[in-house]
């Protein structure tokens, strides 16, 4: 753990109030000794961001990284938790660019959120029914293609819903993200609300502005974010916002059932329209003269650091496979002449608390901002050309320097049964074996690497099963009286522009064969697919009705027996597989 570099801002979001730190320790004692509701303390609990799992007495804190950005010294203060307070030793990037610690103590909760909030970091509303994290591209900022940064305003949005009376307790949840380019790397069309950055000549003169979407989602009811606005200038987005949540807040006939409490089935039921007449009219009655001090709202350290200072790197390698596939893959140009932005791939998301300490360190010396993605990776900005070596040299001492970030090996997957109540599968385990089965599968064929993996234990899809080229959902199937893991298949989704949720096929997978059907479906494209014909416009033009026929010589399992008790047993597990789901508390 290294001492703070000045050139790194201290990264303060959302202000960290000790005072609710303090009474969230009162309450945690008041329900230990049976003066405090059960229910009421869940409800409670989640708001400061504690969630409970399937094994008794054991808490997932979740916390909130806004715009999925960090400093150095962050990256050390959630090393150290991960050290002291996890017995796992790690943390767990999420797919919504938070970092999640599994397996905590609830008596160490309000010391872990006071060591949080050192460097300016909370879980306060990062669970529950409220604001969840606001994400963001990880290449904001440097993108080429960036048609102009929206993270001043992201920062607004986050400061503005965070402790409203009208935001910590909406029917549902609520999911934003902000996309400065034209490629969609956040997914806004999946969120309850996307706002696209879009410039716009009135007059002769250049005015920013937001496209904005809503209603978009996963889970059960999968459905595309629809076009609110075509333009919002960004000093009126914040009221457009605010009546899209006070819209959604009182919808009370939501509440009846959790299960359809979500924006987008409010959308789906009254038509695009009129939500947008509910809009104006909140808009007209209730905050005419309401006026948002965007000034403070922006303002502050957040903005990312000036890039590392001139030094003599090590001459770049002119024969070296290993770095020149890493580079190919992992580092992409800025607009920022002569600074490149490195992905670093992140085995499922997790990460051990000498991981953190290291990328610290690295961040430090070859780095500016430091991101987290949607792909449960992390980016380091700013990195000087010339030291894209060196870089790559310290990665691999702490064999963090794997080729294949955003590719085929680079699967995506949730918890699953490690800890999550609401679980099917041991997704991680599962993805896990595909992460090292699939490291060097068609490494030459470019087109085959671009196809990407998401994993889901269940249907919620906190993987983002939808959304993969190919998806897996955990699923259960039945040979005789004996259960089999298993996996509904998708084939299709985008996590980019133009993106499209994935049809499922009527087939499912058994968890221990889906090695051999990745190989079967990469295999087909290989083979029959057009010249420069990318994975998704193939699975279009042949149907994903050929896949269920495709696949079917991997969708069965022989008898239970000792030779076969392989495909029983799930993925990390020693017993016969038994579908064990408790009650979840995303809907609490």
């Amino acid at each position: 753990m290294t001492t703070a570099n000045s050139r790194f801002k201290p990264n303060i979001v959302i202000p960290v109030i000790q005072e609710e730190i303090d009474h969230f320790e009162g309450e945690v004692k008041r329900f230990q000794s049976g003066d405090l509701d059960a229910a009421e303390f869940r409800a409670f609990r989640l708001r400061q961001g504690v969630y409970g799992q399937r094994q008794p007495d054991n808490q997932m804190m979740r916390v909130k990284i806004p715009l999925g950005r960090m400093t150095p010294d962050q990256l050390d203060v959630l090393g150290a938790i991960a050290r002291d307070y996890t017995p796992l030793k790690r943390g767990h990037i999420t797919t919504r660019e938070n970092v999640q610690y599994h397996f905590m103590n609830l008596d160490d909760a309000a010391t872990v959120m006071r060591t949080l909030g050192e460097t300016g970091l909370g879980s306060r509303e990062a669970c529950s029914n409220a604001v969840r994290n606001v994400t963001s591209c990880p290449l904001t900022g440097v993108c080429p293609e960036e048609i102009f940064d929206p993270s001043p305003y992201a920062v607004a949005y986050v400061r503005q819903f965070v402790r409203q009376e009208y935001t910590h307790n909406m029917p549902r949840k609520w999911k934003a993200a902000f996309n400065g380019c034209t490629h969609d790397w956040v997914m806004t069309a999946i969120h309850d609300i996307g706002f696209h950055s879009v410039i716009r000549e009135e007059n002769g003169v250049e005015r920013k502005g937001f496209r904005i979407v809503i209603g978009g989602g996963t889970s059960i009811q999968p459905l595309i974010a629809q076009e609110l606005y075509e333009f919002v200038p960004v000093e009126d987005f914040l009221k457009v916002s605010e009546a899209c949540l006070r819209v959604f807040n009182n919808a009370d006939e939501l509440r009846k059932n959790k299960m359809k409490a979500r924006v987008k089935v409010l959308v789906n039921r009254v038509g695009i329209d009129e939500f947008r007449n509910m809009v104006e009219k909140v808009m007209r009655e209730e905050l005419a003269d309401v006026t948002y001090d965007m000034d403070a709202l922006t303002a502050g350290e957040y903005e990312d650091p000036t890039p590392p200072p001139p030094k003599a790197y090590p001459a770049m390698p002119t024969n070296d496979k290993d770095f020149d596939r890493w580079r190919n893959s992992n580092v992409t140009q800025q607009k920022q002449d002569g600074y490149s932005a490195v992905f670093i791939k992140i085995r499922l998301g997790n990460v051990t608390d000498e991981q953190f300490f290291q990328l610290a360190d690295i961040a430090r010396e070859l780095a500016g901002s430091i991101r987290l993605t949607l792909r449960q990776d992390m980016v380091l900005q700013w990195v000087p050309n010339e030291g894209l070596f060196a870089l790559y040299q310290k990665l691999s001492a702490v064999d963090m320097v794997e080729a294949g970030a955003n590719e085929l090996s680079d699967v995506v997957s949730c918890p699953g049964t490690e800890s999550c109540a609401l679980g099917i599968t041991s997704s991680q385990g599962m993805a896990g074996n595909l992460w090292d089965a699939l490291r060097d599968y068609k490494a030459d064929d470019k087109l085959a690497r671009a196809i990407r993996i998401n994993v889901s234990g269940c249907p919620d899809g906190c993987g983002h099963h939808h959304m993969g080229n190919i998806g897996f959902q955990g699923a259960a199937m039945k040979n005789g009286s004996a259960q089999i893991p298993a996996y509904e298949v998708y084939m299709g989704g985008s996590q980019i522009a133009p993106v499209r949720i994935g049809k499922r096929l009527k087939v499912k997978i058994p968890s221990k064969r889906i090695e051999e059907a990745v190989h079967v479906i990469v295999d087909d494209y290989v083979a029959n697919r057009k010249a420069d014909e990318i994975f998704n416009d193939y699975v279009d033009r042949i149907g994903v009705e050929s896949y269920e026929g495709l696949l079917a010589p991997v969708s069965t399992v022989p008898p239970l027996d000792k030779d076969s008790i392989r495909f029983y047993i799930d993925w990390n597990r020693d017993v016969l597989y038994k579908v064990e789901r408790g009650e979840g508390e995303c809907a609490a």
